[in-house]
């Protein structure tokens, strides 16, 4: 049925499948960055709030995340925030 509204679809825009992001780890002991790498795979159906993703871990585990980032260009350049990405990678592969 049509409203006559302009539905929010900012969840499905913002970012691209298995794009880079941060998401934070509670779990992580300090000192250890609680922000840590993931793949984006898309929002999330059914779990979460609206802003909830389904995000690819280091493990290879599919998880439910709201509080993730993109990168920022300092991050996508530093050789070692890339190294760091090849190791996610290879943990996956």
């Amino acid at each position: 049925m049509l409203t006559g509204n302009t539905p929010d679809i900012s969840h499905l825009a913002e970012f691209g499948w298995y794009q880079w992001v941060k998401w934070f780890d509670e779990t992580a002991n300090l000192p250890d960055d609680q922000e840590v790498y993931g793949r984006y795979l898309g929002p999330s159906r059914g779990v979460g709030n609206f802003m909830c993703a389904k995000i690819l871990n280091k493990t290879g585990h599919t998880i439910h995340r709201s509080t993730f980032r993109a990168l920022s260009r300092e991050e996508e350049d530093n050789p070692k925030e890339k190294e760091k990405r090849k190791a996610f990678d290879q943990k996956i592969e």
